[in-house]
């Protein structure tokens, strides 16, 4: 079975590389990038730069004081690519 590529998104360094190395551990699914920025709009560079990896998966940590970030986000994505993103907020 082929594996997934994911793309992941949080601002968190130390959070990013837990979640890249538990994509990374697992047999199904592989890093494809890492991003320690959030795009906030559908121009942004970051988004052209995901898009050329062609990403199966869109991971995003968003941190708890980040709603409007995460509204943001998810609006950007929904314009620019047919995946959609698994978000995950700390508790």
């Amino acid at each position: 079975m082929p594996e997934l590529s994911v793309a992941i998104f949080a601002t968190d360094n130390d959070q990013r590389a837990v979640l890249q190395v538990l994509v990374d551990g697992t047999s199904v699914a592989r890093t494809v990038c890492s991003n320690g920025v959030l795009p906030l709009a559908a121009n942004d560079s970051v988004i052209r730069k995901t898009q050329a990896y062609a990403p199966d998966v869109i991971l995003v940590d968003v941190a708890p004081d980040g709603r409007v970030e995460l509204c943001a986000l998810w609006n950007c994505f929904i314009r620019k690519s047919p995946v959609l993103p698994c978000l995950r907020s700390a508790p």
